[in-house]
């Protein structure tokens, strides 16, 4: 009971100092503050007028030429690691048939001097 009691207290607490210190502050002039979240008269938080930023619209042709950025861009990066990966494994295949092949000689009683 005493544990339920302690964690109950401990979990109100951090609550509590978490909902303290969520308020967070914009600057708005040189030497004004404005608080973004805490509550008015009304019960309503509300930012000044000038403050609220509009969304940005974009033209059709702009969002269509950034997806089409954003899709060449991974293309290229998978197509880039792609031959990278292609470089890495004809390094590795070279490797080993050099190693067949010198093994195929010790084998074969070149020796290693051939």
């Amino acid at each position: 009971m005493n544990s339920l009691f302690l964690s109950t207290f401990f979990a109100l607490a951090v609550i509590c100092m978490v909902g303290a210190f969520s308020f967070d502050i914009r600057k708005e002039g040189e030497n004004s503050y404005d608080f973004l979240l805490p509550i008015s008269e009304q019960g309503l938080a509300i930012a000044p007028e000038q403050a609220k930023r509009k969304p940005q619209r974009h033209s059709f042709e702009e969002t269509k030429h950034r997806i089409a950025n954003e899709i060449y861009k991974i293309l290229y990066d998978a197509s880039n690691q792609e031959n990278t990966m292609k470089m890495k494994r004809s390094e590795y295949d070279q490797k080993r048939q050099s190693l067949r092949k010198s093994n195929f000689d010790i084998l074969a009683g070149g020796g290693l001097g051939k």
